[in-house]
């Protein structure tokens, strides 16, 4: 996460000084919200914005708008602190266990993959009312990727309940 949660753009910029950036991503993930952002360069934007690919596009659904510029943007700063307290709490429940070796993790960020060849660990996580996200990755007859994604709404009790499935099922790692 970039500087008061603000992404990494800016860093990016700094790094890349001669190239026009432009970035694009959805906000569903992080906000709840059906829609994505588009920020750059303004010349490129402009041009981008007259485009009929673009214009050609489902925009967001206003009350999705609404919403997420009057509550979203107003918290801002509270649900970032939040959500670095929801990250540093799981990363302590997990050294307090010596779990932290079993997750592929970026210290700033939000995700928590699981290292392990259980295939059937998702269904037994769905079964404790505990719904991380599962994908085969990097290839379909790859195992199973098993992540847990934080987020701000989060709360304690929560995080408590994944670490202590983690500390009562015997996990296949690698």
């Amino acid at each position: 996460m970039g500087k008061n949660g603000a992404g990494i753009y800016h860093s990016i910029r700094s790094h890349f000084k001669a190239l026009s950036i432009l970035c694009t991503a959805s906000i569903h993930k992080a906000w709840g919200t059906p829609g994505g952002i588009l920020y750059g360069e303004l010349d490129r934007h402009s041009e981008l914005t007259s485009h009929s690919a673009f214009s050609g596009g489902s925009p967001i659904l206003p009350a999705y708008a609404y919403a997420f510029l009057n509550y979203v943007i107003n918290n801002l700063s509270t649900r970032n602190k939040q959500l670095k307290a929801n990250i540093e709490c799981f990363k302590q429940l997990l050294d307090q266990h010596n779990l932290s070796s079993s997750f592929f993790s970026n210290t700033d960020l939000p995700t928590f993959a699981l290292k392990t060849t259980q295939d059937d660990l998702y269904n037994k996580l769905l079964s404790h009312a505990i719904l991380p996200s599962c994908f085969k990755y990097p290839l379909p007859s790859s195992p199973s990727f098993v992540r847990f994604v934080l987020n701000s709404g989060h709360k304690e009790p929560q995080l408590k309940k994944i670490n202590s499935f983690l500390v009562n099922n015997t996990l296949n790692l690698y």
